[in-house]
């Protein structure tokens, strides 16, 4: 398996991902992923670059047949994660937050400043017990 980090515009200015999967090509390897929307484009140029090379892009449309930007040739696929499960994890979080809120008000205002820290076992708070 070949890695590479930080592929982003800002982390390494003019490099495209053509390039690196010219480059991934030469270490030779068997298929590629992209990891953002942000490299769909270049996932498109290099998927027509290399037709024998199955790309994934983890994201984008291009290979989604009632996708806006559906043009995907044959060796370029991509998937994308149900939105809704993500979305119930946030609500949870958010409940769980509010709720966490909602004790420390109802707490006297001496205790409020420790009730958060004592959750999550921060080293050197006394533990206030209700």
């Amino acid at each position: 398996m070949v890695y590479v980090d930080n592929v982003n515009p800002g982390a390494k200015p003019g490099v495209t991902v053509p390039q690196l999967v010219d480059d991934l090509v030469g270490q030779g390897v068997k298929i590629v992923f992209t990891t953002s929307d942000d490299f769909k484009d270049g996932t498109l140029e290099a998927a027509i670059k290399h037709p024998d090379l199955p790309i994934v892009n983890v994201s984008g449309d291009h290979a989604w047949k009632d996708g806006k930007d559906f043009k995907a040739p044959k060796n370029l696929s991509n998937f994308m994660g149900r939105m809704e499960y993500g979305k119930m994890i946030a609500g949870c979080a958010a409940a769980a937050d509010f709720a966490d809120r909602q004790d420390r008000l109802s707490r006297p205002p001496d205790q409020r400043r420790d009730a958060a820290p004592d959750r999550f076992g921060v080293p050197g708070r006394p533990l206030l017990l209700d």
